[in-house]
């Protein structure tokens, strides 16, 4: 967004957002999935809770026990 706003303010957004050999519109929408997995994955560990060594409960099948 910055490249877009600060560094071609005379320019469309999609000129400024162009790289070279792709669209700015195509540049647009894969920064804004790009932005949007990132939040997904910073939400999604929220959902999760340890097993074993916070709780006290056994490892699941994801975890190998010790000896």
């Amino acid at each position: 967004m910055a490249k877009v706003t600060l560094f071609t303010p005379e320019a469309q957004w999609t000129e400024a957002a162009a790289i070279p050999g792709i669209q700015g519109e195509i540049v647009a929408v894969l920064l804004g999935m790009f932005y949007l997995c990132l939040l997904v994955v910073a939400k999604w560990p929220r959902q999760r809770e340890a097993k074993g060594e916070i709780y006290g409960e056994k490892s699941g099948d994801w975890k190998e026990e010790d000896g």
